[in-house]
């Protein structure tokens, strides 16, 4: 009986296999769902006829429409409304921005990603929020503005799957004499926001801040702040490995680098993008090249003794390797030039003339990472522009102003500045927009960088050999009648760098100790970890030659301040992982 039982058992598997076959024949295969189109309208709005105007919503929405294209939308699916569009139908007026929007979010389908995008003012009259096209009023908000519960309501109805919303309402838009009490705009502020909070199923918001906040623009920057950032991770900042830019990956990137821009460049305000709504999965907004390149072995070191000409051979090669300019301009004017890495022996030998017993023993060290120094010394014009002081000596107001009368002291190296003068210098620089959006850190350079650049290879006592003449350098001045010079008043070392003897003293960022070197590592070392003076370098207009040699090391308490001492800049340093 169980032999019957199995026998059937096995028949019925059979069969029921041959039936599971032919209705997988018949059946057609299951299909991958196609990949939608993709569509955006963008509004950009900088004059109004009514309310405030704004600088630069329109390179906003411009700057937009052109990285959309370049990640992957199709050009004729991508509408932009702004102001001086050559066609009436593209200004960005009530009745054309919502044309364009119904139509998009009605033309689209499923599996369709749409992206509409606003950059302009924003309010909440009535009980209800608006974006404030060109010809608003708010006398007549219902006639002249686009209310927001309208787009929410288009975009629930539109049968695209992913639907995001954009959004960047500027400043106060209140015109100049009709200003409302300022509890009454940030009320307004308020109550858009948090409408701004509820998108309907299916679309996602990004808003450039939280309710009550303003959304700043910055000149500097030439766009509004959050769009700047978003622009920036379009552009690769948000990538991933795969070459993506996806919805999530754009906004952290965006959100955090708003919130740090804003409480350093707007004191008292904060500004913090929020991301409303629920999508599943993640939304893949750009796809960009992947480059696959093959890794180039660096150049070799720089190892000391070498010529002029092949210190500069041996900045053009890391130049190329990094794919950096030898030389680099920064935004107030300094210039900076390619330090590569290298060999050299550090300190003085015994014999040589002049020498200190801090200056030893000469040792090899390693320079093992490029970086930029800086051309010239600081000048008094270029600390006067950061700083807002002018702290020297030697300048139309100050007290050696006489020993310069009628010069123009702008291109002189700033002195009388303290070692943490010159770091709040670095700090300050640093937080320029333009230097931090260009990734510049500035600081001093260590004791063993500021040798190593001086000497370009050479070992002689100066880097123009064992004398120094006045043809080469400024040094050995009365101190009763002498003053320092413009800075490159004199010839260059062989990696371009002017003034590293004489003129003013250099502090560099380490702490001295008398004994630090015959204990130093070899690679990139720093000093020591504590002391109570700091190092300065290259000697002085009011000092003899034998002080502005290569290795003479000078210190000072880091509070110290006279006309005699200033400083040069270093950028951290410049590796491959940094390109």
């Amino acid at each position: 009986m169980r032999f019957q039982t199995r026998r059937m058992s096995v028949k019925a598997v059979l069969a029921l296999g041959l039936v599971l076959g032919w209705l997988a024949w018949a059946q057609p295969a299951a299909r991958a769902e196609p990949e939608g189109q993709r569509w955006a309208v963008l509004v950009g709005v900088n004059q109004y006829a009514e309310l405030g105007n704004l600088n630069y919503c329109v390179a906003d929405v411009r700057a937009l429409y052109e990285r959309l294209i370049d990640a992957g939308f199709p050009k004729e699916n991508v509408f932009l409304l702004v102001d001086g569009a050559a066609d009436a139908a593209d200004l960005p007026m009530r009745r054309n921005i919502q044309r364009e929007i119904a139509a998009v979010l009605k033309v689209a389908e499923k599996n369709d990603l749409v992206l509409i995008s606003f950059s302009g003012h924003g309010m909440h009259i009535d009980g209800k929020s608006y974006f404030c096209p060109t010809d608003a009023s708010v006398d007549t908000p219902e006639t002249t503005m686009i209310p927001l519960d309208m787009i929410y309501r288009e975009l629930e109805a539109s049968a695209a799957s992913q639907k995001v919303l954009l959004v960047d309402c500027r400043n106060d838009p209140r015109p100049a004499g009709r200003r409302t009490p300022e509890a009454d705009y940030k009320k307004s502020l308020e109550k858009l926001g948090e409408q701004l909070r509820h998108p309907p199923e299916g679309t996602v918001v990004l808003s450039s801040s939280a309710p009550g906040q303003i959304s700043w623009e910055d000149p500097d920057l030439g766009h509004g702040v959050f769009l700047y950032y978003v622009l920036e991770g379009l552009r690769g900042k948000a990538v991933d490995e795969e070459g993506q830019v996806s919805l999530l990956d754009l906004f952290r990137y965006a959100n955090r680098q708003t919130r740090s821009f804003v409480i350093r460049n707007r004191r008292g305000y904060v500004q913090t993008p929020e991301f409303r709504g629920a999508i599943t999965g993640d939304i893949v907004l750009a796809r960009l090249p992947v480059r696959v390149e093959p890794i180039k072995p660096p150049p070799p070191l720089a190892v000391a003794p070498y010529s002029s000409q092949q210190a500069r051979g041996h900045q053009e090669a890391w130049s190329k390797h990094l794919g950096r300019p030898r030389e680099i301009t920064n935004s107030i004017g300094m210039k900076l030039v390619l330090i590569p890495p290298g060999e050299f022996m550090m300190g003085s030998p015994d014999s040589e003339e002049g020498r200190d017993s801090d200056e030893g023993p000469q040792h090899r060290v390693r320079i093992t990472r490029p970086f930029y120094f800086g051309m010239y010394q600081v000048t008094q014009g270029q600390y006067e522009r950061v700083m807002g002081t002018n702290p020297s000596a030697f300048s139309r107001d100050g007290r050696n102003s006489d020993r310069v009368s009628g010069q123009d002291t702008s291109r002189f190296p700033v002195e009388n500045v303290s070692w943490n003068d010159a770091v709040e210098f670095c700090r300050k620089l640093s937080a320029l927009p333009a230097e931090r959006s260009a990734g510049r850190e500035y600081r001093l350079p260590t004791e063993a960088e500021w040798e190593y650049a001086c000497r370009a290879g050479t070992t002689t006592r100066f880097h123009f050999g064992n004398d120094l003449t006045s043809d080469q350098a400024r040094f050995n001045q009365s101190w009763s009648s002498g003053h320092p010079v413009s800075v490159g008043s004199y010839s260059a070392n062989g990696f371009g760098l002017y003034d590293m003897h004489g003129n003013v003293w250099e502090w560099c960022a380490d702490w001295f100790a008398s004994d630090y070197y015959a204990n130093s590592p070899v690679d990139d070392p720093k000093g020591p970890a504590s002391g109570s003076r700091r190092v300065s370098r290259g000697g002085c207009w009011g000092y003899y030659a034998w002080s502005c040699r290569s290795a003479y090391r000078l210190r000072d308490s880091p509070d110290f301040r006279n006309f005699l001492l200033g400083f040069r800049l270093a950028l951290v340093p410049v590796d491959e992982s940094s390109k």
